[in-house]
């Protein structure tokens, strides 16, 4: 059996092994995804034309606006948010792209890719949702709805993508220690990696 453990560009174009199908709760966070950057989209083509000629361009760490810019520059936001989405659910098709924190035996790679897939899914669809909240304390400061930017927002929305991927990382490793390389005796399921003989 050919080791399926990436080794260079080449490798990434030969070696592609079929993909187990996405779970309930990977399309639930691809779906969370999707509403995060129509959301970032939607709030500015909504406000837009309401917004002044200058706006909150940076906040400080009390929530404060300290810098300021034309309003076209808010159209930044949603272009980063659609780049993160292309870029990230690119990267959940090619789990031969993924690197691990140990190395893999033989045939491991997709045992342990669906765990890498929902985890890139899941900081996918937070990542576009922090872009949003931005997006949107940026609307609200401009447009005078509020007059700054609550920093605890920023804070825990960076505590909540760190600790999925301590969580995801974790699961790798757990789901790491329970592999069973396929032997000359033995034939392992190729979705799930564990023996079936």
């Amino acid at each position: 059996m050919k080791d399926s453990r990436y080794s260079g560009p080449l490798d990434m174009l030969e070696n592609k092994p079929s993909k187990p199908p996405m779970s309930a709760l990977d399309w639930f966070y691809e779906l969370a995804a999707i509403a995060g950057v129509a959301a970032g989209i939607i709030i500015v083509a909504a406000n837009y034309t309401s917004l002044p000629d200058r706006i909150p361009t940076h906040f400080n760490a009390a929530g404060k606006v300290n810098g300021t810019g034309p309003k076209e520059t808010l159209f930044i936001l949603p272009i980063l948010s659609v780049f993160m989405y292309a870029m990230l659910t690119v990267l959940t098709r090619f789990p031969n792209l993924y690197n691990y924190p140990f190395r893999l035996r033989e045939g491991e790679r997709m045992y342990l890719y669906p765990i890498g897939r929902s985890m890139a899914l899941l900081l996918k669809a937070e990542t576009v949702w922090l872009f949003f909240t931005i997006t949107q304390a940026t609307v609200w400061v401009a447009t005078q709805k509020t007059s700054t930017f609550n920093p605890l927002v920023m804070y825990l929305s960076l505590v909540v993508i760190l600790v999925t991927m301590l969580f995801y990382i974790w699961l790798l490793f757990q789901a790491h220690k329970r592999y069973i390389p396929p032997t000359e005796t033995t034939e392992a399921d190729p979705d799930t990696g564990i023996n079936i003989n």
